[in-house]
């Protein structure tokens, strides 16, 4: 009885070791394919995060410039996108952005744009006189100095 048993142990310990081969092997390939879907996911984030900031660099930088355009009396529009290429920075995804400020009437546009992306601001010309009018009309026209 007890070769019997030896016996039954034997194949017990060879049923163990090749469930625990089996079991070392599928971990392997399941982490593999685990790793792929991270280095993935990694990927994308990474690639939106440079779209992102690519596109809130874009629309300040514009807006900077159509905001010059709007209050220097000297500035011209070719002169506020120069502005816009020398300060636009180091772009991660878009690296064919086209800038273009005009001016009609008594209206600035710009307009940025990289790829699919677009952005449009248009801003009246700037007039103090008219800020000064609403102040004075808020406060009933008193001079508290």
């Amino acid at each position: 009885m007890n070769k019997r048993r030896e016996t039954v142990l034997k194949d017990e310990r060879k049923k163990r070791k090749s469930i625990e081969t089996e079991w070392k092997g599928s971990l392997t390939v399941e982490a593999s394919c685990v790793m792929a879907v991270v280095l993935f996911s990694m990927a994308a984030l990474i690639g939106k995060a440079g779209q992102i900031h690519d596109e809130t660099a874009a629309a300040m930088v514009l807006h900077e410039g159509v905001e010059k355009c709007r209050h220097e009396k000297n500035i011209q529009s070719e002169d506020a996108e120069a502005f816009f290429k020398r300060n636009a920075g180091l772009m991660l995804r878009y690296t064919d952005l086209t800038v273009s400020i005009q001016e009609k009437g008594a209206k600035k546009m710009g307009k940025v744009k990289g790829g699919d992306w677009e952005k449009q601001i248009e801003m009246k010309e700037f007039r103090p006189e008219e800020f000064m009018r609403m102040v004075t009309g808020i406060t009933g026209g008193t001079n508290e100095n």
